[in-house]
């Protein structure tokens, strides 16, 4: 198996590159209860998990933040996942994927239906349960785009927004 690896400045962050798959390594320093193989040196063990990959998602919701101050948090968290790469692992070594923030930025949040475009079938997503709340019988969580939890015409000019997309 042939590993590529790519130091970051400044940090004990390594990308591995392994047969076309990017995994990221972070190490931290040794704690005399944390029993873990050596990651660099004998300082610094490699850990994994949600406490490793925290920082990076909230980079990256910071990020989508920037460039669009006018998302909600139930936006932001689509559109990471939307924009995900599937590594193909299991969901729960993986999750969505690893974060694509580019792609993030221009993601289709109006394919609600996830079929790859913004069409009419989107738009009636919302359209058909408008005015609901999840306290109703037609309520569908899918059609509330912001999540304010009502679906009305903000959720319908975010998939109008979108409209034609090739996601």
């Amino acid at each position: 198996m042939k590993i590529n690896h790519i130091k970051f400045l400044y940090t004990r962050s390594y990308i591995l590159k392994v047969k076309k798959k990017i995994l990221v390594i972070i190490c931290s320093a040794r704690h005399d209860e944390i029993h873990s193989d050596t990651c660099l040196d004998d300082e610094h063990v490699q850990i994994g998990g949600t406490s490793m990959s925290t920082p990076y998602v909230a980079g990256a919701a910071a990020l989508l933040l920037q460039a669009h101050p006018d998302w909600t948090p139930k936006m932001v968290k689509s559109a990471l996942t939307k924009s995900a790469k599937d590594l193909g692992l299991d969901i729960s070594e993986q999750g969505s994927g690893r974060l694509d923030v580019y792609g993030a930025i221009y993601a289709c949040i109006g394919d609600l239906n996830n079929d790859g475009f913004v069409d009419i079938t989107d738009v009636l997503i919302p359209a058909i349960v408008f005015g609901s709340t999840p306290d109703q019988s037609d309520w569908n969580p899918v059609a509330d785009v912001n999540g304010d939890y009502i679906v009305d015409t903000t959720d319908l000019d975010y998939v109008i927004a979108d409209f034609g997309n090739i996601c």
